[in-house]
């Protein structure tokens, strides 16, 4: 700020000195106001630059943060759908395999039962390899083995397998089709019984019901 000189005071320049010095107070003044207001300009647009860079960043982080809501949104979406698909697949080869269960249960009653317990106990003989065979047989087929189906199967395993191979059929406790094959020593074992050979198998048919359901 420029410094002011005034000349000495008396009585004939006192009142032109006060007209000076309040002239050049009302300047000072408006100098300092002036400048006040220029400095105040300048600190409310360096306030106003840093919120809008504030404002930018705040945004920038709030549309990353949206991205990867957007993102784990869409894959649980996925995960979801994914998983309601394995779901029903799931169903379609349970219900699938639980309708061969019931049809081979049926199958006890179909005029083809004593062709196929036939085909067990030869198959399973031919297993074991033993000239005396035991024959465990299902309660429930009582009706089917019967001597003449014995006798017939005895004439077939002869000229198949050994002339000298003899059977002993004893009922079991199961209510599965299909029989269990042991040398009459107990050593050598074929179960023959449909969900056993069935169990075997099972993981296979259930991964290639999984891909036909699509």
């Amino acid at each position: 700020m420029e410094k002011r000189t005034y000349p000495d005071v008396n009585p004939e320049n006192a009142e032109e000195i006060c007209r000076r010095i309040r002239a050049d107070a009302e300047s000072q003044a408006r100098e300092l106001v002036e400048r006040a207001r220029k400095e105040s300009a300048v600190l409310i647009e360096h306030a106003r630059q840093e919120a809008e860079r504030k404002a930018d960043e705040i945004s920038r982080l709030l549309n990353a943060e949206l991205e990867k809501l957007k993102d784990r949104m869409i894959s649980a979406t996925h995960l979801e759908k994914k998983r309601a698909i394995i779901e029903e697949k799931n169903k379609f080869a349970e219900a699938v395999i639980e309708a061969v269960k019931i049809e081979a249960g049926n199958f006890r009653n179909n005029v083809r039962y004593a062709e196929f317990l036939t085909k067990m106990i030869i198959e399973g003989a031919r297993i074991v390899g033993s000239r005396t065979i035991d024959v465990f047989y299902s309660s429930a087929d009582e009706k089917i083995v019967t001597a003449e189906f014995k006798s017939s199967l005895d004439s077939l395993a002869k000229k198949e397998i050994d002339e000298n191979i003899s059977f002993s059929f004893k009922p079991a406790e199961f209510h599965d089709i299909g029989v269990i094959i042991q040398s009459s020593d107990g050593r050598l074992v074929c179960d023959n019984r449909f969900l056993s050979r069935f169990h075997a198998v099972y993981d296979d048919v259930y991964t290639r019901l999984l891909k036909e359901a699509g």
